[in-house]
């Protein structure tokens, strides 16, 4: 089976206990190359996903911010104290406690929000066009276009890359209890390029179902707190994170992703 990808969807896998990997040859690449480019359409009603010429710049910004956040949890993965509450966490809710999980998505949030405020300033200015100081309706709409962009190009680069890792692991597993290493070897060359074929294409799937202006206009009413129909920028810098988690929750859609893998290409 196709490894679960450690402390949230997020978060890398811990490597094998004695950081032995397959003797198969990498054939993992970037998929920074390979995922298709994308281009913010004209409308909320098309398909979000097109080839492009040019990158826009909200959604260079969207990609820098998404990127932050991917280094910052590798760095902490490396954390045995953090890793062990991750597991710990994932234990408990296996026993219907999710109490654990929750907790750290709380606190990964937190986390995030003061590490990008210097990335979400930026975002900011670009999309606060008229410089009123407030997030319109339509500005926050061209924002979560790009939003998709950038998330779509980060999720694909990551999600091969902690998928393809777990294989690792669970191969290597599979090895210290005797299997034949020939075998595993010839199955991990076998499932790289299947992952990488698959993925792109199952996350647009599942990202288009939140790809429409109602979905776009309840990030911005999360990030309205004192509800008086309008987001200034302190608000975007407070709730921006939080409130397209919980509309786009990256955890769930990596679950998606992994589920729906693991019926086509199997274990």
């Amino acid at each position: 089976r196709i490894q679960p990808m450690g402390c949230g969807a997020s978060n890398p896998p811990p490597p094998p206990s004695n950081g032995e990997k397959p003797d198969a040859k990498e054939s993992q690449q970037s998929m920074a190359s390979s995922a298709p480019k994308m281009k913010r359409t004209k409308t909320v009603s098309e398909p979000f996903i097109m080839p492009i010429d040019k990158e826009t710049e909200g959604a260079r910004v969207v990609k820098d911010l998404l990127r932050e956040g991917v280094e910052a949890d590798t760095k902490l993965m490396k954390d045995p104290k953090f890793r062990q509450r991750c597991m710990d966490a994932a234990m408990r809710a296996q026993k219907g406690d999710s109490s654990g999980m929750q907790a750290l998505k709380q606190d990964s949030l937190q986390r995030r929000t003061k590490l990008h405020k210097q990335t979400l300033t930026k975002l900011w200015d670009v999309y606060d066009k008229n410089g009123d100081g407030e997030l319109s309706v339509a500005e926050n709409r061209g924002l979560m276009r790009d939003y998709f962009d950038g998330t779509y190009v980060i999720l694909t680069e990551t999600m091969v890359d902690l998928i393809t890792d777990g294989l690792k692991m669970t191969l290597s597993m599979l090895k210290q209890q005797g299997l034949s290493h020939e075998a595993l070897d010839d199955m991990f060359e076998e499932k790289v390029p299947l992952i990488q074929e698959h993925v792109p294409k199952i996350l647009v799937k599942t990202l288009q179902a939140f790809d429409n202006a109602a979905a776009f206009d309840e990030v911005l009413k999360g990030m309205d707190t004192n509800s008086d129909g309008k987001v200034d920028k302190d608000e975007f810098l407070s709730k921006f994170m939080e409130s397209t988690n919980t509309v786009i929750d990256p955890d769930v859609l990596s679950q998606k992703v992994s589920s729906e893998l693991q019926r086509i290409i199997g274990g």
